[in-house]
């Protein structure tokens, strides 16, 4: 369902000019960036590129076609719309979730309501450190196809979708085949701003 709504998207996204490499900005958002260790302003960023990048490098293949592929996609996308992980939540242990609920004494960690679902701090890593026990109201994790996630994420989906579809890459990390995120850092490093 999520990622027909993007290839939707993609279908119908408007074409956009390839943006000039910029070392002195983020890769990703254009944005002022002067970090030494990632190209990118932030790990949000750094998400998209990826996906942009890596869904580029999978179209003309049939990698596409391979399930596992498709699930990796979906999740990755609805996370960078704002729905969280809804998948990786389904592949969290019960007994693990059970744990987790009554070491929070099963409130959530946002405004100690009832805790009913949980959702992942950083990583998609399902490791008991890696989750917080959250209510409905305050959990960032909602099901595929939520009509808010999709609402609030259009804005980002016709982003990520005009940059997929795009015939030649639209920002230099799109490319799977030419971005060295090393030499961008080097040309960045080499030119610090005055």
């Amino acid at each position: 369902f999520v990622l027909r709504l993007f290839a939707q998207a993609a279908l119908e996204a408007p074409e956009i000019l390839p943006v000039p490499q910029d070392p002195a900005v983020c890769p990703n958002c254009g944005e002022p960036c002067s970090s030494a260790r990632s190209p990118y302003c932030s790990a949000m960023c750094r998400e998209m590129s990826s996906f942009v990048r890596q869904f580029r490098a999978t179209l003309p293949t049939e990698k596409m076609l391979v399930p596992d592929k498709q699930i990796a996609f979906a999740q990755s996308f609805w996370r960078l719309i704002g729905g969280g992980l809804p998948y990786r939540n389904s592949l969290i242990l019960p007994r693990a979730l059970q744990r987790l609920f009554e070491k929070h004494e099963g409130k959530c960690v946002a405004c100690s309501a009832p805790a009913t679902t949980v959702d992942h701090i950083g990583t998609f890593c399902n490791r008991p450190s890696n989750l917080r026990p959250m209510c409905d109201a305050c959990a960032v994790t909602r099901p595929f196809g939520d009509a808010k996630v999709l609402a609030n994420g259009k804005e980002r989906m016709t982003e990520l979708a005009a940059r997929v579809a795009a015939p030649v890459a639209v920002r230099a990390c799109d490319d799977p085949d030419a971005w060295d995120w090393r030499a961008f850092l080097t040309l960045r490093n080499s030119n610090p701003p005055q």
